[in-house]
C-alpha cells in the first residue's frame, strides 16, 4: 500500500512522538513532495522546541524520515499539478503539491487537515484518508 503524506502528518508525528507513526511508516510506502521540507523549515523552531524534552527526538526524526520517499515536485506531470491547483484553489493552494502527487501515484493523501479533507470531498475527490482511518486500517489488519 502507498500513501502520500502532507506536512501536518509529519507535524503530528513529531509533536506527538507516537510510535504508531513509525510502525505505519515502516509497513506502508509513504511518499511526499519536496515542498514538505519548505513547510518543515517554516516551523523548524517550533518543532525543535516541542521535541526538546523528548530524549530520543533526533532518533525519532531520523527513523521517521528514513522510511519516507520524497518526490521532487518537478517530477509531477503538469496535468496533475493543474488539476490539484483547481481542486485546492479555494481551500488552500499550499496543499496542491500533495494532492498532485496523490493524483500522480494514483493513491490516497493521508492528512488530518479538516478544511482540506472537507473541501476536497465536497469537490468529489475521494483519494483522502485521515490518521484515524489509517490507524484503524493498520491495526485491524493485524
Amino acid at each position: 500500500m502507498k500513501l502520500i503524506i502532507d506536512a501536518n502528518i509529519i507535524f503530528s508525528a513529531l509533536i506527538s512522538k507516537k510510535s504508531w507513526y513509525l510502525e505505519v511508516f515502516r509497513e506502508v510506502e509513504v511518499y511526499s513532495v519536496d515542498f514538505l521540507f519548505w513547510e518543515i523549515k517554516e516551523y523548524e523552531d517550533f518543532l525543535k522546541e516541542t521535541g526538546r524534552n523528548y530524549r530520543n527526538f533526533e532518533s525519532f526524526v531520523r527513523e521517521l524520515f528514513a522510511n519516507l520517499k520524497v518526490i521532487p515536485l518537478i517530477g509531477v506531470q503538469q496535468e496533475n499539478l493543474k488539476e490539484a491547483m483547481d481542486l485546492c484553489k479555494d481551500i488552500d493552494e499550499k496543499d496542491a503539491p500533495y494532492v498532485a502527487l496523490a493524483l500522480e501515484l494514483k493513491t490516497k493523501l493521508w492528512t488530518n487537515d479538516k478544511k482540506l479533507t472537507k473541501g476536497l470531498k465536497d469537490k468529489g475527490f475521494r483519494k483522502i484518508i485521515t490518521s484515524e482511518e489509517v490507524f484503524e486500517m493498520f491495526y485491524k489488519e493485524r
